[in-house]
């Protein structure tokens, strides 16, 4: 039997009448979604690395970040670690010749760097997260995002963007 306030009619009447008690009902759901999943990250002592995916502009930054929020409420270090950050040179990526980059394509992404990355990570290894910096018509650089990180001293670090990989079967589900 579904629930009845989760049906169409339902929640178009209720943002119609009172949007602002809607609003209020969808940020406390997704508080509390974000609540489990760090409940169900610290039960699970052997989890290392939580991985957001979904399509472009679906949420995945604002999730990491307030799962990394969470924890660190809860005294936790974490790092936010985004595929935005692992982008190949513009000149590298599939359609730049043409004049059609393809952002959104598994191979835009240097696979081998973020190979790299997550099997540093999980093996325990002193690792620097690195952050992309885009400038127009330059290659890319990137910087170290903060000092080398190792997974055992600090758990839970939150992957975002992961969509873009499914078609390689993820880059290293390790």
């Amino acid at each position: 039997m579904s629930n009845n306030n989760n049906r169409i009619e339902y929640i178009n009447e209720l943002a119609r009448e009172n949007p602002q008690a809607f609003v209020a009902r969808a940020e406390l759901r997704y508080r509390n979604i974000i609540n489990n999943i760090a409940e169900k990250a610290l039960d699970d002592l052997g989890r290392k690395i939580i991985m957001l995916a979904g399509p472009s502009a679906s949420g995945k930054t604002t999730t990491a970040k307030k799962i990394a929020e969470t924890f660190t409420s809860l005294g936790m270090t974490t790092y936010v670690v985004s595929l935005d950050d692992f982008y190949k040179n513009r000149c590298d990526i599939p359609g730049y010749a043409e004049g059609n980059p393809d952002f959104e394509t598994v191979y835009a992404l240097d696979i081998d760097l973020i190979s790299e990355t997550l099997k540093s990570l999980m093996a325990g290894e002193e690792t620097e997260l690195l952050c992309l910096a885009f400038f127009p018509n330059l290659p890319i650089v990137r910087t170290m995002l903060c000092h080398p990180v190792c997974l055992l001293q600090t758990p839970l670090p939150g992957m975002q963007k992961t969509h873009c990989l499914y078609s390689l079967r993820h880059p290293v589900h390790l």
